[in-house]
């Protein structure tokens, strides 16, 4: 039977009452005020509203929104009781107090939400459960752990650590840290070779910031293609192959400018062939332009001079300087310019640069010019001769300024040279006499010959004059005289400390003292010392020439040109001469020159010999101990080492063949000749023809850097380069002139290290052979020596004129200066060579001017770059064109290696050097167009050790799909020498319809494009460099 139980609490009267309806089992129903969920849940006769059990019929109490609560006092519809307390529901994520607390989920750890596992979406509500951490970047229930703890999916490493490639935490590392790819792991970069870096720009790189692309390298802070080699010949684009120890990547091709050569390669030697000459046509002056003044002017008879001159500052080219002239005019006619125009032209382009011709000062061509610095302005002085024949001169008396001297002097505001001082030949500035007048050859000299550091001009008479100024010093002196020619040789020749002049012999036996008085003196040749008198102040009172050493000799004894050297040791006679050891004293050397002609004239050497008689009396004297008559006339003495015994021989060119005198060339007991010597007294010598003057000279220099120097001389028909020690012809090219006082410069005209050739010529024809009988041919050693690319035995061989010539005129067609013919001592089975040939008959050439030979391949060494008088002898002049005082005068024959005269010095850069030439082409700057035309620009360099000269050609050409050379775009030439170690942009243009974006370019230095160059390099692998046209910017 079922019970009803009723239970009362000890509650106050209102609260809530739970009574127990049922069988006795736990079934509870619940009064007015009980929670429920349905009506169910409370007892009959009541409703379940708001969850509470409440009487249908009673007016329910407002709910509270603060204060105490509970079952009968409700919080409003937004709060909820908690502890008897109205709280604000709590949404998911929001702080509570209790379960009930939150809308929905649970009360965690004090605030609503509900559990999320490892990998759940967390934040807002769902907290990360079993130690799980809310990551906030990725708000997602994530575990840290710790280093060398697995780590993946939901799994985090800690702060300052990382995931490696094996899932376990590893240490982060920062730039230029050591990292490894499994403890140490870089943060932000990668592990390159154990070091933490980063990828760079793709420019700029360093130690801790690499090249992104791959094949790139860094190198010296640049990001570079890697170019894997072995030696240069396998780099390009102005590279090298980078093998030293102290090489940041060996083996590889870097850009010059970076690693341890730096913008050259020290190691970069040539090695001349000794023997292998060819020369080639640098420039010529063949006569006036269209448009100068002076149009018939062109014939050059005496040396050509080198030296600075102010015209172009930034040039690193010397000038030539000579006088011009009518060919043949010697008496006025109706020319004025006929006797001279003094030229200054440009070497590497022949250009004229300057005319010098004064209305007022005629001068004289015949007679060779002087050039030097004399005063504090620092540019050459320039001097002339002035001609007998002036504006103002009455022939029928022969009074007025004839004759003199002029200087021209540079003047900056006008830019040009203009006349300074002049002296005439009857009334010099202090009232003496010149005798200039009297000379139509010979030439000037620069020297200080009384110490005071102050340059003195000597003229032809042994007249002195102050540089500067032109006041004579030596009042009215001056020496013997033969009328015609006479050229000052002066030097401190017995090492006194005083300079000495070499007088003329055989025409006179007097000269004329300061005071104008006659003294008589030997025939000679006499040698006079300067001589200063002095007051007892210690001012100058009188200076002149005073004979020191004298020879009685004879008017037979011509002995008008002059060279001097340390040639042997004096003894007590002539005999006892010791021609096999120096003593540091000169002995000079005389031929005849024009004053005796075919036989009758003569060479002699003479050396200053002393003695002392019984009482004490010391005589000088000249002595002659050389004397070789019946000569052919007889040219300017060239002094030099011909045969490499380091003793001193003689060169001179007669008027039938050159010789080269070697005073050692004695028979011996037996009668027999040392083996090197042609006949007695003669080294060698070798037939040419000179019947015009018989007076032209010669110079030597060693042109391939071996220590044998070679001989240059030109006479009436062929210039000719010879063997020193055995007068083979090595080159001969084909001349013109009527002969007179013309002798070869050799000189580095345009500072390209290289030497150059300057030859002159008189307009006028003589009778030549067809070909040159001494020439055996053009010398090779390779194949590509030759036009005709055949070289056998040294001898470039032919079958046609046409595989002998590759010089062009200014049209483009070949010249025909070498013809293909037998050998000299072949025979028809022979095969024939290239010899050098002229036109004959009314095709025979007339030449005139100047000419400047180079070697084709710019193989000769350097030379000194400077020549400023006839009497030149090297120490004579300073590098700065200034004269050194008497005392500070280091002779010739005093210095080692340069016991010569008439010789050059080699240059700075020696012997055996030799350039690279290489090339390199910027994408960004490789194609510019104006309108219809296509610029095309590259960068030609010199990583050699050799300045090579301007004019080096790159060519552009089409790159093949094969890759194999195409058709050539156009030429650039280097617009000035390129230095070791520099760089020069060049360019060149075509039609814009002849290229197309999108090909490929390859420049080709050292390149002309018709298949060649213009120097050898010790390199010729390197000169390319390639890339792809992309875009053309447009002007």
């Amino acid at each position: 039977m079922a019970l009803l139980a009723i239970f009362a609490c000890g509650c106050s009267d209102d609260s809530a009452k739970e009574i127990s309806v049922g069988d006795g089992k736990g079934d509870v129903k619940n009064d007015v005020g009980g929670d429920c969920s349905t009506s169910e849940d409370c007892v009959d006769g009541l409703e379940c509203r708001d969850n509470l059990c409440q009487d249908p019929v009673a007016k329910p109490e407002p709910p509270i929104e603060d204060g105490e609560c509970d079952s009968k006092r409700k919080c409003s519809i937004d709060k909820v009781c908690v502890d008897k307390k109205c709280l604000k529901k709590a949404a998911m994520g929001e702080s509570c107090d209790a379960a009930s607390h939150c809308m929905t989920g649970e009360c965690i750890e004090g605030m609503c939400g509900v559990w999320g596992e490892l990998g759940a979406t967390c934040g807002e509500g769902v907290i990360c459960r079993d130690g799980a951490i809310c990551a906030p970047d990725l708000s997602m229930c994530l575990k840290y752990v710790g280093e060398g703890e697995s780590c993946g999916l939901y799994y985090e490493c800690n702060d300052g650590l990382t995931c490696n490639g094996d899932d376990i935490c590893a240490q982060l590392v920062d730039l230029g840290q050591a990292c490894d790819s499994s403890q140490y792991i870089c943060r932000g970069g990668i592990c390159d070779g154990g070091v933490c870096k980063m990828y760079s720009n793709g420019e700029t790189c360093d130690a801790t910031h690499i090249c992104p692309l791959q094949g790139d390298i860094c190198f010296s802070g640049l990001c570079i293609a890697k170019a894997e080699c072995q030696s240069d010949s396998q780099c390009q684009a102005d590279t090298y192959c980078c093998t030293e120890e102290s090489c940041e990547t060996k083996n590889v091709c870097i850009p010059y400018g970076m690693g341890p050569r730096l913008n050259m390669n020290d190691a970069c030697v040539y090695q001349t062939e000794p023997g292998l000459f060819e020369a080639d046509l640098q420039c010529d002056w063949t006569g006036p332009e269209t448009g100068d003044p002076y149009p018939k002017s062109k014939s050059v008879v005496t040396p050509v001079l080198v030296a600075k001159t102010p015209h172009n500052p930034k040039s690193t080219s010397n000038t030539l300087i000579f006088t011009s002239f009518i060919s043949g005019i010697w008496q006025p006619v109706d020319e004025a310019y006929q006797f001279g125009v003094i030229r200054l032209v440009d070497p590497e382009s022949c250009k004229v640069i300057e005319n010098i011709y004064d209305d007022n000062h005629y001068v004289t061509a015949g007679v060779a010019l002087a050039v030097g610095v004399v005063d504090d302005t620092g540019y050459v002085s320039i001097f002339a001769q002035r001609s007998p024949h002036q504006p103002k001169i009455d022939s029928s008396t022969n009074t007025g300024d004839g004759g003199g001297i002029v200087k021209f002097k540079w003047n900056p505001e006008l830019k040009k040279y203009v006349a300074d001082w002049y002296i005439t030949g009857k009334a010099a500035i202090d009232g003496t006499k010149l005798h200039t007048t009297q000379f139509s050859w010979g030439g000037l000299a620069l020297h200080d010959v009384n110490d005071d550091g102050i340059a003195e001009l000597l003229t032809p008479a042994g007249e002195v004059l102050d540089a500067r100024t032109g006041k004579k010093l030596n009042g009215l002196q001056y020496l013997p005289l033969d009328g015609r020619s006479k050229f000052p040789t002066v030097g401190d020749i017995d090492k006194d400390g005083k300079i000495e002049w070499i007088s003329e012999g055989g025409k006179s036996n007097v000269y004329v003292d300061y005071h104008g008085k006659s003294v008589e003196v030997g025939y000679g040749p006499n040698v006079y010392e300067w001589t200063v008198e002095r007051d007892d102040k210690g001012a100058i009172t009188a200076q002149y020439w005073a004979p020191e050493y004298t020879r009685e000799g004879s008017q037979s004894d011509k002995a008008v040109l002059h060279a001097f050297a340390d040639i042997g040791t004096v003894g007590a006679t002539p005999e006892a001469f010791d021609w096999n050891k120096t003593d540091g004293i000169a002995e000079f050397v005389s031929t005849s020159g024009i004053e005796a002609g075919r036989g009758a004239a003569s060479l002699s050497i003479f050396a200053l010999a002393q003695s002392t008689d019984k009482d004490g009396k010391t005589t000088k004297s000249v002595q002659r101990v050389m004397h070789i008559p019946n000569l052919y006339g007889g040219g300017a003495p060239t002094i030099g080492d011909f045969d490499g015994d380091t003793l001193p021989e003689i060169g001179v060119a007669f008027g039938d063949y050159y010789r080269v005198i070697d005073p050692r060339c004695q028979p011996n007991a037996d009668n027999q000749l040392p083996k090197e010597c042609a006949k007695q007294n003669y080294l060698w010598e070798m037939k040419n023809q000179d019947d015009s003057s018989f007076t032209t000279g010669s110079a030597v220099f060693d042109f391939d850097g071996d220590g044998q120097i070679e001989v240059v001389y030109a006479d009436e028909c062929y210039t000719r380069i010879y063997d020193g020690k055995t007068g083979e012809v090595l080159f001969s090219s084909k001349q013109s002139s009527r002969t007179a006082y013309e002798m070869p410069t050799i000189a580095d005209l345009d500072k390209d290290a290289s030497a150059e050739i300057v030859e002159t010529a008189k307009a006028m024809q003589r009778g030549c052979s067809q070909y040159d009988k001494t020439h055996r041919g053009i010398r090779c050693k390779y194949h590509s020596d030759c036009t005709s690319n055949r070289c056998e035995n040294n001898f470039c061989v032919c079958e046609s004129d046409a595989e002998c010539n590759w010089r062009k005129n200014a049209d483009g067609t070949v010249k025909d200066e070498y013809g293909c013919m037998r050998q000299i001592d072949g025979d028809e089975s022979s095969p024939k060579v290239c010899r050098a040939i002229r036109k004959m008959g009314s095709e025979a050439e007339v030449l005139a001017g100047v000419r400047v030979m180079r070697d084709r391949y710019d193989r000769w060494v350097a030379a000194r770059n400077i020549w400023n008088q006839f009497p030149y002898s090297i120490t004579n002049i300073k590098d700065d064109m200034t004269i050194p005082k008497a005392t500070q005068w280091v002779q010739n024959f005093l210095t080692k290696g340069l016991n010569n005269y008439r010789a050059n010095a080699q240059g700075a850069q020696g012997a055996n050097v030799a350039p690279d030439i290489t090339g390199k082409l910027d994408k960004e700057n490789v194609c510019a167009q104006y309108g219809q035309e296509i610029v095309l620009n590259g960068v030609v360099c010199n990583r050699g050790t050799k300045t090579v000269g301007a004019k080096m050609p790159a060519s552009f050409y089409k790159v093949n799909e094969d890759g194999s050379l195409g058709e050539k775009y156009c030429t650039a030439y280097t617009s000035e020498n390129v230095p070791t170690g520099g760089c020069l942009a060049v360019s060149c243009s075509l039609p814009a319809d002849d290229i197309a974006i999108g090909l490929r370019i390859r420049m080709k230095t050292n390149d002309d494009g018709e298949g060649g160059r213009t120097t050898v390099e010790c390199n010729s692998d390197n000169n390319d460099d390639e890339i792809q046209l992309t875009s053309c910017v447009v002007n």
